[in-house]
């Protein structure tokens, strides 16, 4: 007889019709294996203090909730709640923000009074980011227990120009190191690259950078350890590639890294092909190695840092 019979039996012997789910109950909240624990092979003391046991752990599992098929293991429970205000900088709070809560795809949009409900949320660890057009992105990181609630108080503390202005160069070329370089050759790629605002990056719904990767072929986008904890990384899917990532116009180094947020993004360049490279960031497509020159593919970030137009 098995320690999951012998809780069955209980639980029918308790009146308890569902016995299955107290079953349910008790393994995930113990942890125990069926095939690893035989009542049968223990002596018989043993055997009734672990029937008085298993029919007190079943009745007080069970007494919790008042309709035993209403329980939900933790593990599904998704009652849950996130709400707030969001506010502008003059504290003034803000209409029709797109609020989210990561990781997974829940969504609001604040009311005239600048406030949102995002429901039927799991417990754990959520990141709150709140987006508008003219704004720079907040984000606000909760916890969350089962059947929780928390509310939260979100405030814009900097405009953010909208992608529109462009500056173009005497000899046709769109500026390098600002934004609206960025505006400049989407308009004018003609197919070449793959271009997306934040407004694009939102609609995608990654929970890391490189995920805005995923769905291009010449990628590919593992799961690494870093010191501050696992992050998502992208690299050529082909074999002896190369890639090259560029931040605000400038070569990735230890001092400017690629976010890890894409809501610290405003936009992002993705050039797959090496020859679909501007003319602006050609020199990053070279690298030499110790045995042969390599094209790369170019990835261009634009942070929340990065400024709308050349410097004068």
């Amino acid at each position: 007889m098995t320690i999951w019979s012998t809780v069955s039996a209980i639980a029918r012997f308790a009146g308890f019709i569902d016995s299955e789910r107290v079953l349910v109950i008790i393994k995930h909240s113990f942890h125990l294996a069926d095939s690893y624990f035989r009542i049968a092979t223990m002596p018989l003391k043993s055997r009734l203090g672990m029937f008085l046991w298993l029919a007190s752990t079943a009745s007080a599992l069970v007494s919790r909730s008042p309709n035993v098929n209403a329980w939900t293991v933790s593990r599904g429970h998704t009652a849950a709640t996130i709400t707030g205000i969001v506010r502008d900088t003059a504290k003034r709070p803000v209409a029709n923000v797109e609020v989210t809560a990561r990781p997974g795809a829940h969504r609001s949009r604040t009311d005239s009074a600048g406030r949102f409900t995002i429901g039927g949320l799991e417990a754990g660890r959520y990141v709150v980011v709140a987006r508008k057009l003219g704004y720079a992105p907040v984000t606000w990181e909760v916890n969350l227990g089962l059947d929780g609630r928390v509310d939260v108080q979100l405030s814009f503390d900097r405009t953010l120009p909208q992608l529109d202005t462009v500056v173009v160069s005497a000899d046709g070329s769109c500026s390098r190191r600002s934004v609206d370089g960025f505006v400049c050759r989407r308009r004018s790629a003609g197919g070449r690259g793959v271009f997306m605002d934040y407004n694009d990056i939102d609609d995608k719904g990654p929970i890391y950078t490189a995920d805005l990767l995923n769905d291009i072929d010449a990628f590919r986008v593992d799961t690494r350890s870093s010191p501050s904890g696992t992050i998502r990384v992208a690299s050529p899917a082909r074999r002896g590639g190369c890639l090259t990532s560029v931040i605000d116009g400038r070569r990735v180094s230890l001092t400017e890294l690629i976010p890890q947020r894409p809501w610290d993004l405003v936009a992002i360049e993705i050039y797959a092909q090496p020859d679909s490279v501007p003319e602006e960031y050609r020199e990053f497509t070279a690298r030499t190695t110790t045995s042969q020159m390599r094209q790369c593919s170019v990835v261009v970030y634009w942070t929340t840092k990065a400024p709308l137009l050349p410097k004068t």
